[in-house]
């Protein structure tokens, strides 16, 4: 028996390496897999001059969109909302979803109070749109093509290299 172990512990031990190297690999490949686009959800809500209604179909076939659910009331929402203006550098339409249960007339001076009168925002009046996209916090990003597939999505805040990739993939 001490034969065996002493000559097959070798043997044994390039086995159990191999299938450390054959493990690690596949979680690697699982975890950074790209995932196939998927259809955005259709969305239709009040604009923000209070009297028109966006649907985010109007963006399909034109050009890529970046959605974003924020809470205006929140100043780090509108920051990250800069952010994305920032380094969209007019590649994409940039849409802000307001998610906040606050009356429009609040939400609308915190926006205006950050100077965001490029970004086209969009009030989630009963909550429908977050619904749809199962939003539970905020900032969520979603970065949509002309197609109408979600490209890339992103939880919190983003860094600028990869806001750049994301807007490179929809643009």
């Amino acid at each position: 028996m001490k034969n065996f172990l002493k000559y097959s512990r070798p043997f044994l031990l390039s086995i159990g390496v191999a299938l450390l190297f054959f493990v690690v690999f596949f979680i690697i490949t699982t975890v950074t897999k790209e995932k196939e686009p998927q259809p955005a959800p259709d969305i239709t809500g009040v604009a923000y001059d209070e009297t028109t209604l966006f649907s985010l179909s109007e963006n399909f076939g034109l050009q890529g969109t970046a959605l974003v659910f924020v809470d205006p009331m929140i100043e780090e929402d509108l920051l990250h909302v800069t952010s994305l203006m920032t380094a969209n550098d007019g590649r994409s339409d940039v849409v802000a979803v307001s998610v906040s249960d606050h009356p429009f007339n609040v939400q609308k001076a915190e926006i205006e109070e950050m100077s965001l009168d490029e970004v086209r925002f969009v009030f989630d009046a009963d909550g429908e749109m977050a619904k749809t996209y199962g939003i539970s916090g905020t900032p969520v990003t979603y970065f949509i093509d002309k197609n109408g597939m979600i490209q890339d999505a992103h939880l919190g805040g983003i860094s600028a290299k990869t806001l750049n990739k994301a807007f490179n993939k929809i643009a």
